[in-house]
C-alpha cells in the first residue's frame, strides 16, 4: 500500500483527525502537503471509543465512498481507544488505549488492510496515552 489514512474518533463529539501516513515521499506523518493516495491502496481506520473497537474501511476511488473491510471492526484491545498509528511500511498499526493504560498492536494485511493482534498485545503503557506516534 502507497498510502493509509487514519481516522480518529472522539466521543461524544463526533471529531474526526485525518492523517496521511505515506511510505512514498511528498508528506509528513501531520497531513501537511501529502500526496493524494493511490485509488487502490486507501484504508481509513476509525478508533471507536464508545465500542472499544477499530474499523477499518477502503476508500472507493472514484466516489470517496468507504468500503467496510471483512472483519472489521476488530476488538481495540483495551478501553477508550484513541490515537492510531501505522508504522512507516505500512505492516503495523498502533492503538493507544486511554482508558486501560495500554497500547495494542496489530498487523496490517497488505492486500485487505485487514488488522489482526499481535501475540502479547496489548501492551502496558503510561496513564492515559493519547496518541501514537
Amino acid at each position: 500500500m502507497k498510502a493509509i489514512a487514519i481516522i480518529r474518533q472522539s466521543v461524544p463529539i463526533l471529531a474526526l483527525l485525518v492523517l496521511l501516513m505515506l511510505n512514498a515521499s511528498g508528506g509528513d506523518d501531520e497531513g501537511n502537503n501529502p500526496p493524494p493516495p493511490a485509488a487502490t491502496s486507501a484504508v481509513v481506520y476509525v478508533a471507536n471509543q464508545a465500542s472499544n473497537n477499530v474499523s477499518a474501511y477502503t476508500i472507493n476511488g472514484t466516489t470517496g465512498a468507504l468500503v467496510p473491510v471483512a472483519g472489521s471492526p476488530v476488538t481495540a484491545g483495551g478501553t477508550t481507544p484513541g490515537g492510531i498509528a501505522i508504522s512507516s511500511d505500512g505492516t503495523m498499526a498502533y492503538v493507544a488505549n486511554q482508558g486501560s493504560d495500554n497500547v495494542s498492536a496489530f498487523t496490517v494485511n497488505p492486500s485487505s488492510g485487514t488488522l489482526t493482534a499481535v501475540p502479547g498485545s496489548p501492551f502496558r503503557a503510561g496513564n492515559t496515552p493519547l496518541r501514537v506516534t
